[in-house]
């Protein structure tokens, strides 16, 4: 049998983080979806600048041979609620082929905290991912302390990394950066990490704390017949996470005030706290809706490429 393609798309509130280590190791990416379902509806957590009540978010993964969209009909292998996992993804490559070593990003639907903030208002080190979220060791029982600030966190180093550009324009608040000019980004709220030559791939959900998997689900080539597995892994608004068709959409695209969740699992934000005190007690940036333009289709939960950390590969 021929081998397969396996497409994992990664959407919703989610920081991508590559890693910082030597050009001889292998490069690769961590995924972190913060836990935006930490309280009750009425008791909303407050975002890091104390303007906000950030609004609840479901994590989950999904399985199978078609993508996830609206139309809910489809061939899933796996619908599996994410609150304080690892994912973990084993692949297989024949012999004699293998997917490329070396990550090939196309991210220009990324949002990054360098658009927000540079070093003379607030350093970029303090808008880092807190590094001990990255540290995540299946043997010392106190990181399951984590599922209280991340629901999921998977590192990926193969395959090739891309988020094309959005079909709407979006422009990030400039007030934490020296040179007021507005970053203006096609942004998606989607990035898609694609694995070719998969002889078989296994995806295990692993409770942190625990080395053993409380799900998993394998694909081989001889059930996918040169086909592709779709893999999804989200964080979005709990009124409709899984986009079903007959729900509608809301007729415009709101400014995205979920983007700060983001916010939640930086390294400092006593110091961002402290910035915005600066400059009068301004809110966390986030990306705002254009407003010459039409509505969208209510889609915006932005993942954000976060600055490199240093980080083991499983």
């Amino acid at each position: 049998m021929p081998p397969f393609t396996a497409e994992i798309t990664f959407t919703g509130i989610c920081g991508i983080v590559p890693r910082q280590d030597p050009p001889t190791d292998p490069e690769a990416f961590c995924f972190v979806l913060p836990n935006a379902w930490r309280t009750a509806p009425s008791e909303r957590e407050m975002s890091v600048d104390g303007f906000s009540r950030l609004r609840r978010h479901a994590a989950f993964a999904t399985l199978g041979t078609q993508p996830l969209d609206t139309n809910h009909q489809r061939d899933l292998r796996g619908l599996w609620p994410l609150q304080g996992h690892r994912l973990v993804f084993k692949h297989e490559f024949p012999e004699g082929l293998d997917s490329p070593p070396a990550w090939d990003t196309t991210l220009g639907g990324l949002a990054t905290f360098e658009d927000v903030a540079n070093r003379s208002l607030l350093s970029v080190r303090n808008v880092v991912l807190n590094p001990t979220f990255m540290i995540i060791d299946p043997n010392d029982p106190k990181k399951t302390t984590l599922r209280t600030v991340l629901a999921a966190h998977a590192i990926l180093s193969k395959g090739t990394l891309s988020s094309k550009n959005g079909a709407h324009e979006w422009v990030f608040d400039n007030y934490l950066r020296a040179n007021p000019t507005p970053a203006f980004r096609r942004l998606n709220h989607e990035v898609t990490v694609t694995i070719k030559n998969l002889k078989s791939l296994t995806i295990e959900r692993v409770k942190f704390g625990s080395t053993s998997p409380d799900a998993s689900a394998m694909f081989t080539q001889d059930e996918v017949m040169d086909g592709t597995v779709f893999i999804t892994v989200a964080n979005l608004c709990d009124e409709n996470p899984l986009r079903w068709g007959d729900l509608p959409a809301p007729d415009d695209t709101p400014d995205d005030d979920d983007f700060r969740w983001h916010y939640q699992v930086i390294d400092d934000p006593d110091a961002l706290r402290a910035a915005l005190a600066k400059i009068g007690g301004a809110r966390c940036p986030i990306p705002r809706f254009t407003s010459d333009q039409a509505g969208g289709n209510g889609i915006n939960c932005d993942p954000i490429r976060f600055p490199k950390v240093s980080f083991g590969i499983p």
